[in-house]
């Protein structure tokens, strides 16, 4: 049976065709559980469709979830992603696994996605693994965050490389490269007594007039993540220093900033140019609307201090 997510109002249905990839896909689900929502149901209007395994293509018969007035929609489906993979697989050693998505091009595939759901364009993505490893799982996850991503930018939102800090209702964004001190922070805002989000990937999310904060699920199965959506009040460049002060910044820094981090999201390569002009509209709407400052910070939780001073409760 497939495995069924819901994705807003998306319905991404992921099929498997073997059993060690029904293993991965659980693993995935696991990792999936705390933020998207799953139905236990097959929902009839599916918009995306992700292919797990390639055997799945190749296999005699049709599977036992697809209704018989949808079997000449899925041969063709089968030949156009076949004749697609075809053309753009390359070659690889044996025995190793691999990993495939198609190109942007082939993401629609408007004739035969249509028959599977009522939408004008729907997205079709295939994932191909192939002997799948230990760690297989992560990788599947990773492009199933893209389509959160993809979906969170149709609606004013996305997904960025950040550290987020609930503050009771107050949400706070920290920004940085890979040694900018989020995770430091992260653990600093716990010792006062707030609630860290995520200290790699969230969301910021429009609803209604705000914009609110949502930690991402992350690819450690280990690690949990807040259900806590908190209004975003402020944006900050994180710079490690040896006093503590805040520096203002303008729309356009904020934007450029809140830019670089969906660009340093998981697979965020394999976002549409359309798709990053809408998040980039989105960036600068966020600019506009909420204050950034770069922050100057010890490896001590002061530097709370002079963010509450700019927004006392």
């Amino acid at each position: 049976m497939p495995y069924c997510l819901r994705l807003g109002d998306w319905s991404v249905l992921v099929c498997s065709g073997t059993p060690d990839v029904e293993l991965l896909l659980s693993h995935t689900g696991h990792l999936l559980h705390s933020f998207l929502v799953h139905d236990d149901e097959l929902d009839k209007d599916i918009t995306c469709l992700v292919i797990a395994n390639p055997t799945l293509l190749g296999k005699s018969g049709y599977p036992e979830w697809l209704s018989k007035d949808q079997y000449i929609v899925w041969d063709e489906l089968c030949n156009s992603i076949t004749s697609t993979l075809c053309q753009t697989l390359p070659r690889r050693d044996a025995g190793l696994p691999f990993f495939r998505w198609l190109q942007p091009g082939y993401e629609t595939i408007d004739r035969v996605g249509a028959s599977f759901a009522k939408r004008a364009h729907q997205l079709c993505f295939v994932f191909l693994c192939d002997e799948p490893g230990e760690y297989s799982h992560i990788q599947l996850f990773l492009y199933l965050l893209l389509l959160a991503n993809k979906w969170h930018i149709r609606h004013r939102g996305f997904c960025l490389h950040s550290a987020a800090i609930a503050r009771g209702h107050k949400g706070f964004l920290f920004l940085g490269g890979s040694r900018a001190g989020k995770t430091t922070v992260s653990q600093l805002s716990t010792l006062t007594g707030y609630t860290a989000l995520g200290d790699d990937l969230n969301f910021i999310l429009r609803k209604e007039e705000d914009y609110v904060l949502a930690a991402a699920p992350s690819a450690a199965a280990s690690m949990t993540c807040s259900k806590s959506r908190p209004c975003l009040q402020a944006i900050f460049n994180l710079v490690q220093d040896k006093k503590d002060f805040l520096i203002p910044l303008s729309p356009m820094q904020i934007a450029r900033s809140l830019f670089e981090g969906l660009g340093q999201a998981p697979k965020s390569a394999y976002l549409l140019n359309q798709e990053l002009e809408l998040a980039f509209q989105t960036c600068c709407a966020i600019a506009r609307a909420i204050p950034g400052y770069e922050l100057h910070f010890r490896k001590s939780p002061d530097f709370w201090k002079l963010i509450d001073e700019q927004f006392p409760d």
